[in-house]
């Protein structure tokens, strides 16, 4: 039975599992909501993107610009009915993320990635 549980997860994640599909300014409103403060969207051009983060960062930022995460959410949840997906509010809160107040401390789960310089 375990074999065909991991099975069905590893599809699930194939077919890209995900609780929501958030617009940017609506995963902002939910930041703000968990938050309690306000939280604004800001799309940084994508020029500035590559001038500051380097190629990899322009060009992940350029993906989810242009294409970005997409999932049939109504077609996992009719073909997995056993996964209960996670909204990206639920998770927040699971996290601590309501804790965070007005702190700009990272979060203790959260990866802080070092970004190299470009030499």
């Amino acid at each position: 039975m375990g074999g065909a549980r991991a099975h069905r997860a590893q599809e699930v994640r194939r077919q890209g599992a995900g609780g929501d599909e958030l617009t940017n300014p609506e995963i902002a409103a939910t930041f703000a909501r968990v938050l309690g403060r306000p939280v604004r969207y800001q799309r940084l051009p994508l020029f500035v993107t590559r001038l500051v983060l380097g190629k990899e960062f322009h060009q992940m930022f350029k993906w989810f610009n242009e294409q970005g995460y997409r999932a049939d959410l109504a077609m996992l949840r009719s073909e997995y009915p056993e996964i209960t997906p996670t909204s990206l509010e639920a998770w927040l809160a699971r996290e601590g993320w309501g804790n965070k107040g007005t702190s700009y401390a990272p979060h203790a789960k959260t990866f802080i990635a070092k970004i190299p310089r470009e030499g």
